[in-house]
């Protein structure tokens, strides 16, 4: 596997390691691990992150006998002559709004002051990712706590407001009337 230094950058190497793609390449040749699996947590891994923009040569997976896993959510922008090598290419989708619905219940601290309808209305209108569910939850929580209570519903779609504004999108939830 090629190591960071080996890659082409188009971007400058001050970016936050949280703007990174994780590619985990496994030492092991595939054919090896179909036909001994090793102990759980015991594979030998190569990381290599690479930042939004990086390109990863798909001669590189030529060299590479193991498993390459790659994640992105820009796989729309994936060379095609790198698309031709992946045997298998799971995708993600959003959640749908029950299964929103869900999420926010796993997340959602108990007791909070988030009524059944407004969790429902939410889920239905608001087409946000695991992910963006939970930073949500977090930032309704840390309102909360600034002001000594619950979660409620003030917080909770301040938050959603939030997670909508830091992804460009409009959030489809009324704004607030203004005192």
């Amino acid at each position: 596997m090629p190591s960071r230094s080996q890659l082409p950058s188009t971007r400058p190497a001050s970016r936050s390691p949280t703007s990174m793609r994780v590619v985990l390449g496994i030492n092991m040749p595939s054919s090896s691990i179909e036909s001994n699996p090793p102990a759980p947590g015991s594979l030998p891994l190569d990381v290599l992150a690479c930042e939004p923009g990086d390109q990863l040569p798909a001669s590189a997976l030529g060299d590479f006998d193991g498993i390459l896993i790659v994640t992105t959510n820009a796989g729309e922008r994936i060379d095609t002559a790198f698309r031709r090598r992946m045997d298998v290419v799971v995708e993600f989708h959003a959640p749908e709004p029950l299964e929103r619905w869900a999420i926010w219940q796993l997340h959602l601290p108990e007791p909070h002051g988030i009524s059944a309808s407004e969790l429902e209305q939410m889920s239905s209108r608001c087409a946000m990712t695991g992910g963006q569910i939970r930073n949500a939850v977090l930032h309704a929580a840390v309102l909360a706590v600034g002001r000594g209570g619950r979660i409620d519903h003030q917080d909770l779609s301040a938050a959603i407001r939030r997670e909508y504004r830091k992804a460009g999108q409009v959030c489809p939830l009324a704004e607030p009337a203004r005192a």
